[in-house]
């Protein structure tokens, strides 16, 4: 599990990643 710059959390209770509404922006850029 990889986790830069807190635009990722992962929830242990849910089992899901949570992208940070301002990182959408980055993320489509990074991919």
């Amino acid at each position: 599990v990889v986790v830069n710059g807190e635009m990722i959390e992962y929830y242990d209770v849910s089992g899901c990643y949570i992208l940070r509404p301002w990182a959408f922006s980055i993320w489509d850029i990074l991919k």
